[in-house]
């Protein structure tokens, strides 16, 4: 029995043991006690003489997970699967096919997809704006003969200490958070504390930290700064769903040695609503609650 793990850019990472799959449940065979299916939205994979097996939590999945697991069932040779699907606790789908299992997966992802549609909006925002004014001088700031010193009173003062530094890391093209600061409203000490040095991705509500790392990889690929306006809703840990309105800028900035470094700071703002003529966000809200 061959047992893999597929993470969020697709990619197939051995599983250490053979038992993996027991050791995803707690003692009651209730829950999933494996962090990477609980927070990052990876699937784990088995082909055992038994059938094949998936256990997957369609809430997170990356649409990169799903197009790597549906490589690999093309690459399978056994047509009995057993989908493990993870919510608040476990529940086993026996599908007598290949073909039906990955249907019946795009089924279960779409539904969950359905239910998170507008959590994230933005649009861009006027850099002429006089309340802009601190993104401007952080973008003179930020070039080849940048000044720490006065970037760091800028963050400080001007931006409320509302930044996010991130570095690329050119082997495995993740995008590491260097440097994060207090300003951020909703995040509890020991989450910021595990953000560091780990991914972007690797956010409290996931769903959301993939979004916020497209626009890291946005500017990555245009070269050039992005301001925009947000109004996204964010599910903190034991909390109802939040909205959170503000405007941010993400930029390129200048290091030594050729690396690749980016920086994200942003400001509240009461008077952003990108959802009228829509759903409105105290809607959406109760959607996400009672769903």
């Amino acid at each position: 029995m061959e047992s893999l793990l597929i993470d969020d850019e697709g990619r197939l990472r051995k599983y250490p043991a053979p038992s993996a799959r027991l050791r995803l449940l707690d003692a009651g065979g209730r829950a999933p006690a494996h962090p990477i299916l609980e927070t990052r939205g990876w699937i784990l994979v088995e082909n055992s003489a038994i059938a094949l097996k998936i256990d997957i939590n369609p809430a997170l999945v990356s649409e990169k997970a799903l197009c790597g697991l549906i490589y690999w069932l093309a690459d399978q040779e056994g047509e009995r699967v057993i989908i493990g699907v993870c919510d608040d606790g476990w529940s086993h789908e026996v599908l007598p096919s290949r073909r039906l299992a990955q249907r019946r997966i795009v089924e279960l992802v779409s539904a969950c997809r359905r239910n998170r549609d507008g959590r994230f909006l933005a649009s861009s925002a006027e850099l002429a704006a006089a309340r802009a004014a601190p993104f401007r001088a952080l973008i003179a700031e930020c070039g080849p003969t940048a000044d720490r010193g006065r970037i760091a009173d800028i963050l400080r003062n001007g931006l409320a200490d509302r930044y996010t530094a991130v570095r690329l890391d050119p082997g495995s093209g993740e995008l590491i958070v260097e440097g994060m600061g207090e300003g951020y409203r909703g995040y509890a000490a020991g989450q910021r504390a595990s953000i560091l040095n780990g991914r972007v991705e690797d956010q409290p509500d996931y769903d959301y930290g993939r979004w916020v790392g497209d626009g890291f990889r946005q500017v990555l690929k245009q070269g050039t700064p992005l301001l925009e306006d947000v109004d996204a809703i964010i599910n903190w840990p034991g909390a109802e769903p939040r909205r959170h309105l503000y405007t941010r800028l993400v930029l390129p900035i200048a290091r030594k040695k050729g690396e690749t470094w980016l920086l994200s700071a942003s400001l509240e703002r009461s008077d952003i609503d990108l959802r009228s003529g829509s759903q409105g966000g105290l809607e959406i809200v109760d959607d996400l609650v009672s769903g």
